[in-house]
């Protein structure tokens, strides 16, 4: 579980952005934001599941073994999407 805010997102109030995914980095700002072009038009709503946060640099995670983590923007992609798998068996390697 992590930090989500619809902040960058048009459809925030979708409930698009009360849900998050490990497909796009922390803290990733999608092409509506980022163009300055959010609005009803915008059509990048996929890029609205990342988990977001205000704080500078990553996010904060609530681990299944009870632990807070906070994740850096930075954080290798495959270890990324490794800690978020149920069933692979993957052994991840957090910062």
């Amino acid at each position: 579980m992590g930090e989500c805010i619809g902040a960058w997102s048009e459809w925030q109030n979708w409930g698009a952005t009360c849900f998050s995914s490990t497909a796009y980095p922390i803290n990733h700002r999608n092409r509506d934001f980022m163009n300055g072009t959010l609005g009803p038009t915008g059509t990048h709503w996929k890029e609205n599941i990342a988990f977001r946060s205000f704080h500078p640099g990553g996010a904060e995670f609530l681990l299944c073994d009870g632990s807070v983590r906070f994740l850096p923007e930075t954080i290798d992609g495959v270890a990324y999407r490794t800690a978020a798998s149920k069933a692979g068996g993957e052994v991840p390697s957090l910062p």
